[in-house]
């Protein structure tokens, strides 16, 4: 597998993790609060209060299956190349290079 196929399988799950993400957050809006998710942050009928934590648990969720997983599909590259995955890659590289330079001091 190249770096080609690292983007792609990246973006793909990005987009399907965002969507997935998403739909939970609407869901356990609605089921919480018994009204829809706010769609829009300037929507007169929603409070600051409201638009706000609605944001934020949003944002948290996102974020968590994002990382969730981007770190999955980063396993699933490793296992099926025997190389880590670019991200892991460039990670590992810089590490090794703080590594020698404390080394150095």
């Amino acid at each position: 597998m190249s770096a080609i196929v690292w983007k792609v399988m990246s973006t793909g799950t990005r987009i399907a993790s965002r969507k997935l993400a998403m739909k939970v957050t609407d869901t356990g809006w609605a089921a919480a609060t018994g009204s829809k998710a706010p769609q829009d942050a300037y929507e007169p009928e929603r409070s600051h209060t409201e638009a706000t934590v609605y944001a934020v648990l949003s944002a948290a969720l996102l974020a968590g299956v994002a990382t969730l997983v981007e770190r999955k599909i980063a396993d699933y590259y490793t296992r099926s190349t025997g190389q880590p995955a670019p991200p892991a890659q460039k990670a590992m590289e810089k590490r090794e290079k703080q590594l020698a330079k404390d080394a150095k001091k």
